[in-house]
């Protein structure tokens, strides 16, 4: 797959819609287009309360990646705002200087690994600085983000999930004890969020920040 996906996917395509695999568990696949849109409009028979595979013993649920419909609208235009183009513009010059700087840091070297020591520590640092979050901490989330997504067994990404998950509540408790101590964006945009016309529990805020670290550096972290 990593050197030749292309001739790979081919082969899928050729291949039956819908089969079983014994891998990683046992799990069903659909390779076909209009299987895969039957599946995801389908979601009476086929829930989004479990999405990994191998199957990841979560402490909390993701919302919205975790619910369906039609609980799954009403979190998925919250977390939608938590990331508007005025947040962002906003963001931009933060983004910038965090590039550069880690840019900077590369080029002091003679020599530098750029996936480990700017890709991978970017969309990180990014997450971080948007939550108000200690910096010196950074390398320490990367190891869990890439534990989490490309561990070698289902073992080391639960237990990084875990890891995040009571990092992240800890400090989440902290932020409600003294909101207006927070110089990030997240936890500000937490507490204005509204769900059919109420503020966002504890657990809710919790999930929130779970879905958007993993989302945010997750989805964005190259494997080597």
């Amino acid at each position: 797959m990593h050197s030749d996906p292309w001739s790979l996917l081919h082969e899928l395509g050729a291949g039956p819609g819908f089969f079983f695999s014994p891998q990683l568990g046992g799990y069903w696949c659909a390779v076909k287009r209009g299987i895969v849109i039957d599946i995801l409009r389908n979601w009476e028979l086929f829930s989004c309360q479990s999405i990994r595979v191998p199957r990841v013993e979560r402490a909390v649920a993701s919302i919205p990646h975790h619910l369906d419909p039609p609980e799954h609208a009403k979190y998925r235009i919250s977390v939608v705002e938590l990331f508007g183009h005025r947040v962002l513009d906003g963001l931009t010059p933060a983004i910038r200087a965090t590039a550069r700087t880690l840019a900077e840091e590369l080029a002091k070297g003679s020599e530098g690994e750029f996936v480990r020591d700017f890709a991978l520590r970017m969309p990180v640092e990014i997450f971080m600085r948007m939550c108000g979050l200690p910096l010196e901490r950074r390398d320490e989330m990367v190891g869990w983000v890439q534990s989490y997504f490309h561990g070698d067994s289902a073992q080391e990404s639960n237990s990084a999930h875990l890891k995040s998950v009571a990092y992240l509540e800890g400090w989440l408790d902290e932020q409600l004890q003294h909101p207006e101590a927070n110089t990030g964006h997240i936890m500000p945009a937490l507490l204005k969020t509204r769900v059919d016309g109420r503020p966002l529990t504890r657990a809710e805020m919790l999930s929130i920040l779970i879905t958007v670290f993993n989302g945010w550096p997750g989805h964005r972290s190259p494997r080597r």
